[in-house]
């Protein structure tokens, strides 16, 4: 299932924002200049927020800015919530991908 997500994930990723609104608006994959400030939240937060998403990895070092995905904001409203890492974001949990979002649950980033 994972695969199948990641294959999807990647296939948006070579689209044009205008191609992938017309396959059914983003398809999960959201835009990368909205979620850079969730990004830098997430990179600023590693400490609260390191073992959300790497729990087995625990000297785990922050993310590089290469290792982030954006994740559309309606991909949340059916995600699964994770409960509060941080004051600033959200994070959520869907079929093995877990990605976090702004307070207004606009932008949302995630880490492969």
């Amino acid at each position: 299932m994972m695969i199948k997500l990641f294959i999807i994930l990647s296939l948006l990723a070579t689209l044009s924002n205008a191609q992938a609104a017309n396959i059914g608006g983003n398809m999960g994959f959201g835009n990368s200049v909205d979620c850079a400030s969730v990004k830098r939240d997430i990179i600023r937060q590693w400490a609260d927020l390191r073992e959300f998403f790497r729990p087995e990895q625990r000297d785990l070092k922050r993310p590089r800015s290469r290792e982030f995905f954006c994740v559309a904001a309606q991909y949340a409203r059916s995600a699964m919530p994770s409960g509060r890492f941080s004051a600033q974001l959200q994070c959520y949990s869907s079929q093995g991908t877990k990605f976090c979002c702004d307070q207004r649950e606009s932008a949302c980033a995630g880490i492969n």
